[in-house]
């Protein structure tokens, strides 16, 4: 299945490929933004983990090889949202840590002119 929608997402590729160099004028194949060299796909969270796990049952065949590069790649994807998450976490505890100078400070100024 997934060698399927890889098949096809790369014949999509091709076709869109064609479509630049044969049936356009050479003004229209320089603009970039109408056909980009590279392809950026949405995947949900779900079909992700679904992938990845067909990649981990997939480590016993010879279709490893060619699903190495990806899984190294959700890897990363996975390693950035886990910095990510904590890189925030730091962040919220760090404005808790200011506001509540802001407040003790304010207090303070409050009791000054009193």
């Amino acid at each position: 299945m997934i060698q399927i929608a890889c098949f096809y997402l790369a014949l999509k590729r091709e076709i869109l490929r064609e479509i630049g160099l044969f049936y356009l004028l050479p003004h229209q194949r320089r603009k970039n933004n109408w056909f980009p060299n590279i392809f950026f796909y949405q995947v949900s969270a779900y079909e992700l983990r679904r992938l990845f796990i067909k990649i981990k049952a997939a480590t016993q065949s010879d279709d490893y090889k060619e699903f190495h590069k990806l899984e190294e790649k959700i890897y990363e994807v996975r390693d950035l949202t886990k910095s990510l998450e904590q890189k925030s976490e730091i962040q919220i505890e760090e404005i808790a840590e200011i506001k509540n100078l802001i407040t003790n400070l304010t207090n303070r100024l409050a009791k000054k002119d009193i």
